[in-house]
Parts: C-alpha cells; structure tokens; sequence
C-alpha cells in the first residue's frame, strides 16, 4: 500500500487460490530476514525500548512483564473498489471501555524519537507517518499512541494521533505523501493480480515480489511450486468442503 512512496523496501507475498478467492501470505524477503540477522546492539536497544513501552501501557500495573513476542491477530472485513478483503493483522491493545457487547476500540503503540527542529517534524510526517496509517487504516483502527524518547530510551511525553486525520497532516510537507495515491495503488495491484492468477490452475501457487534493488517500477508474479500450502486443510474441508 505504501509501495508508491517508499519504493526502497522490498516484499514479497506467497499467494494461493481456492474457487475465486485468492489467499495471500505475507512473508519477510531475504533482505529482510539478512537485516534481522545483522542488526547491531543499538537496534536491538531500541526495539527493546518499544516492546518496553507496550509493556508500560498494557500490564495494567502487574509486576509480571507482558510477553511482547506474542500478537493478538483481529480479523477484519473491508472493501477496497469491488475487491472484498478479510485480513489478519496484529493489534496491541484496546480501550478499557471496550467489550465484546459493544465492541472493540483498539490502540496502536508506537515509540518515535524527540523531535526538536522543523526538519525532524516533516521528516517524521513524510517517512514515518505514512507506515503508521497505512498499518491502522486497514486494520480499522482509529488512534495512535505514540510515546515520544530521547537518545537514551526515556520516554518524555505522549501524543495521539487519529488515524484517519493523518493524511491531511502531511499535505503541507514538502514531497509529502497521498492517502488517496496509496489506497488507489492498493486497488490497481489487487486488480493486477486477479487477472494474472485467477485463469490459472488452483493447484498452482506464486510469488509476488517487489525487488527495488532489481527494479522499482516493476512488481512481478512467479510461478513458484516449493510454496508449500498455507492454508490448513481443516479450513478448506470447513469452508469448501475439500
């Protein structure tokens, strides 16, 4: 969704089809996966500092630590153009008011660092922002809690953003990004994709890739059979009676 503007992140996405439903499985490229691997002391500390702060907003003052390698996965169901999606995606909490009876009101979490000068302000809008839209509009999630630090991991204050007033936060920032761009992006590649995959035979299975160190114009669709099935036979027995 967000390929338009940040064209220097790869990904890729194993795809599968049953009837007229095509799955999609989101899975880290091998430049992602390198990166994971090398990642130095100072980012390892500072991933700690953000699973520290879900532990400080979650635990509701329990002296036990909240296992932040464990996700809550919602289950959604929108629209995008005549494309209808039901996705997984994680969340990390929801408001105390929330309840099965009403619903759920869920929260993000993020951690950002101090900003001090106007230039770290339209590089957050331009950069950062853009990630966090685009992984809670889809989800439905309506805020954002973001806990501001400085170089030391100390978290110093707290903001909150609303979700879907992001985009026009960013309108003013030079080269800044388009909501409307990437939900347009969204539809169009989705639309690529069932042309290219729903006439092929459902015991085949694909890549999609997004290589920009190949190509940042270009995302190709491979035909690749070590893909081993990703959806439980007990699902497409329950399902599609399979």
């Amino acid at each position: 969704m967000t390929t338009p503007y940040c064209r220097e992140e790869s990904w890729h996405l194993e795809v599968q089809r049953v009837g007229t439903t095509i799955f999609l499985n989101v899975v880290n490229p091998p430049e992602k996966i390198e990166s994971e691997k090398n990642k130095t002391k100072r980012d390892l500390t500072m991933c700690y500092w953000g699973f520290s702060f879900e532990d400080k907003c979650c635990n509701g003052g329990r002296k036990e630590s909240i296992d932040c390698e464990e996700s809550f996965i919602s289950v959604v169901k929108t629209k995008v153009g005549n494309n209808r999606i039901v996705m997984g995606g994680e969340v990390d909490c929801c408001t105390a008011q929330s309840s099965p009876d009403i619903g759920y009101e869920y929260l993000e979490l993020k951690t950002t660092r101090n900003m001090r000068k106007e230039g770290d302000f339209a590089w957050f809008k331009k950069n950062k922002l853009i990630k966090w839209w685009a992984q809670s509009f889809l989800l439905g999630v309506q805020t954002i809690i973001a806990g501001y630090r400085d170089n030391k991991g100390i978290c110093t204050n707290i903001g909150e953003y609303k979700t879907l007033e992001i985009p026009r936060m960013v309108r003013e920032v030079p080269g800044g990004w388009d909501g409307n761009v990437c939900i347009g992006f969204l539809h169009d590649f989705l639309e690529w994709l069932k042309m290219q995959v729903l006439p092929k035979s459902a015991s085949k299975r694909f890549r999609v890739e997004f290589n920009p160190r190949v190509n940042q114009n270009t995302i190709i669709l491979v035909e690749d059979d070590s893909i081993p099935p990703f959806i439980s036979q007990e699902y497409l027995e329950h399902k599609y009676n399979l």
